[in-house]
């Protein structure tokens, strides 16, 4: 069954098929009252709501028309953060299956109309669903809707109390699910791309005296999952780290890379908390070189992948 939409006298009017999609909307419309998050509730009855009508654009086609245009993409991306940080701390509900097309923009105004899947749930379960919607085309990944997500990610990240790693953990299994039910074959290592891009540290190596020391006072103080340490620009590290998740087994904790066959110290990606243990174990025993640690991290069962 079907809900129903009537439009009269510059009203909506919405009939529930089910009673506790009628409950659950017409409760969070008398909690946002006022709060110009939605159209303002007019009227309400048993399995009815009524609501003013808000002439607007669908807000997934202009999410997905401002893909294009990277700056227009971002300040979107800002527009929804505002609406959802304001609609948490009123409501403090996740969107559950909601998504873009629930919204419309009218005068550059977010407005939800559809609150019916809402439920209790985290920040994280939202952004990684929504971000996890433009990663794919019709029948594979996208590397442009991927760099999109990626915006959009980032910039939730910045204006949302949000968790890395639970990020980290939600978005792999939302990616997972969504090419099962899309039956596209899973990759592993563009999961794996996607989910850690935003959970890394990325530090420029500054080549030191006791180098060890050095990385360990960054890893004992970063809140990301992953670390990389690599001696070029911030650019170029985005690149390595594409590259060497390209690659990852998961069962890795560090990876570095070789060049000619000799092992170079950087760029080395590692998993922060084991790393953190292990250097702070080296530098007890007064370790300083980098080529002992690799070996720790072999004998130590977090192994180290040589690239060629």
């Amino acid at each position: 069954m079907k809900n129903k939409i009537e439009i009269k006298n510059n009203k909506v009017i919405k009939t529930f098929a089910l009673h506790m999609d009628y409950v659950r909307e017409s409760s969070i419309y008398e909690k946002i009252k006022g709060n110009g998050l939605a159209p303002e509730m007019t009227s309400n009855w048993e399995g009815c709501i009524e609501h003013e009508f808000i002439e607007g654009e669908n807000f997934a086609k202009i999410m997905q028309d401002s893909m294009s245009n990277p700056a227009q993409f971002l300040e979107y991306s800002k527009l929804f953060c505002v609406w959802y940080k304001q609609f948490r701390d009123v409501v403090n509900m996740s969107m559950g299956d909601a998504d873009f097309s629930d919204f419309i923009l009218s005068d550059n105004k977010l407005y939800c109309i559809d609150f019916e899947h809402f439920k209790p749930g985290l920040v994280e379960n939202d952004i990684a669903n929504l971000a996890t919607s433009m990663c794919f085309g019709e029948d594979n990944y996208s590397v442009f809707g991927m760099e999109n997500a990626k915006i959009f990610v980032k910039t939730a990240f910045e204006n949302l109390n949000m968790s890395s790693e639970k990020f980290y953990t939600i978005v792999k299994t939302s990616l997972e699910e969504t090419c099962a039910k899309r039956k596209i074959a899973s990759v592993k290592s563009v999961n794996e791309y996607f989910a850690t891009f935003v959970c890394t540290t990325f530090v420029r190596v500054s080549y030191s005296k006791n180098i060890i020391a050095d990385m360990f006072s960054v890893l004992s103080k970063s809140t990301h999952m992953w670390t990389l340490f690599a001696d070029d620009t911030s650019e170029d590290a985005q690149k390595y780290m594409r590259y060497l998740l390209g690659s990852v087994k998961d069962d890795y904790n560090a990876i570095y890379l070789t060049d000619c066959g000799e092992t170079k110290e950087f760029p080395l990606l590692i998993k922060t908390y084991d790393a953190s243990r292990l250097l702070d174990s080296a530098l007890a025993s007064g370790m300083e070189l980098l080529e002992v640690v690799t070996e720790k991290f072999n004998s130590s069962g977090l192994p180290i992948e040589n690239m060629n």
